[in-house]
């Protein structure tokens, strides 16, 4: 995640890339609940869910460690992701890792109002309920923006394809 400007506690810019693409395993036979990765474009946050090529099943983050942060809760360049849960089996190096294209904006404490502005060519669903669908939102069209008084962006998701761009400035 880019963090575009911040003027105090109270302000934040930033863009979230839908849809993570290009992370891939670092290193060969890792276990447990640690993830070492790496190479990718677009944030990882926690909460959102993957799969890893030739381990069975899917996985969410619960926390990433990139070089500023430990135990952050998003990430750009992150270079651990911790999960709630153990890999099944040993991933291969270079294995890719597989990002869903719906999840919750990373959490925010909103004093007045979030904007969102779609910063892809093609439609983003927004809504506050589903990880997979969109039950009771709205649809952003491409290159559209619009304002809302929230107090919390934790519970509002995204749904579109991968590697599409939601520009988020909040205060």
């Amino acid at each position: 995640m880019t963090i575009t400007s911040r003027a105090d506690d109270a302000f934040f810019g930033e863009q979230v890339t839908i849809g993570v693409t290009g992370y891939l395993v670092n290193g060969a036979s890792q276990t447990g609940t640690t993830l070492i990765i790496d190479g990718g474009t677009g944030s990882i946050h926690k909460g959102q869910t993957f799969s890893v090529a030739g381990v069975s099943g899917t996985y969410t983050v619960l926390s990433v460690t990139n070089p500023a942060s430990t135990d952050a809760t998003f990430g750009t360049h992150v270079t651990t992701v911790k999960l709630t849960e153990a890999l099944a089996s040993s991933p291969a190096d270079d294995a890719a890792l597989t990002f869903d294209t719906t999840h919750v904006l990373p959490p925010h404490l909103v004093t007045k109002s979030v904007t969102l502005v779609n910063s892809s060519d093609t439609d983003i669903k927004i809504g506050n309920s589903g990880m997979a669908s969109v039950n009771h939102g709205f649809k952003l069209v491409a290159g559209a923006g619009i304002t809302i008084d929230v107090s919390d962006t934790g519970t509002i998701f995204v749904s579109s394809s991968a590697d599409k761009v939601l520009s988020i400035i909040g205060s």
